[in-house]
């Protein structure tokens, strides 16, 4: 996968009450591979992180009721054109698209869009198959206990990879470039 730089985003509401994003299909195809922007962002970026502490009908400080933020990481050269356009002084409308440091990408990913994942990925109907055998005192195959311990591989219980960003970025052999405004100098 490309070096990644991540871009945070405010996602308005339009009347009808759904989501209004910015119109990243403005940005030239060439940029997004002839894509709709939507699904370029989950092929080579990261997918969307929303904020999961405040939403569209919350209001805290920095995010008023009736919009939510959002981030990705992308490919420069979309991220360079969806700053052009919706930056701080964005051509179409300016003030929708931040870039972020991977420190700052990193800190609204794990605090608030995953702060609220549990640490493991349980599969309840391995978990309860395994706790009926051992209650009618069967006992249970190495691979059994191994679905039993988030340390192995085995389905059953494991580690939430999608609940850190460095879980995310490990799985995924993602890299972050540095702040495309140090790259151009």
């Amino acid at each position: 996968m490309a070096d990644l730089v991540p871009l945070k985003v405010k996602i308005g509401l339009k009347e009808n009450g759904h989501a209004k994003y910015p119109s990243f299909n403005s940005i030239p195809d060439e940029a997004r591979m002839n894509m709709d922007w939507s699904h370029y962002i989950d092929r080579y970026g990261t997918r969307w992180h929303y904020d999961k502490k405040c939403g569209h009908d919350d209001h805290e400080d920095g995010s008023p009721c009736g919009m939510q933020w959002g981030v990705f990481a992308v490919p420069a050269v979309f991220a360079a054109e969806a700053l052009k356009l919706f930056g701080p002084a964005g051509e179409m409308e300016s003030g929708l698209v931040t870039e972020l440091s991977e420190a700052e990408f990193e800190t609204f990913y794990n605090e608030r869009a995953h702060a609220h994942e549990p640490e493991e990925k349980i599969d309840t109907k391995i978990v309860q198959d395994l706790a009926a055998k051992k209650a009618l005192g069967i006992s249970l195959s190495q691979l059994e206990q191994d679905a039993l311990d988030p340390a192995k591989p085995q389905p059953g219980i494991l580690p939430n990879t999608n609940k850190t960003w460095a879980g995310f970025k490990g799985k995924r052999g993602l890299t972050v470039v540095p702040r495309l405004a140090k790259v151009a100098e």
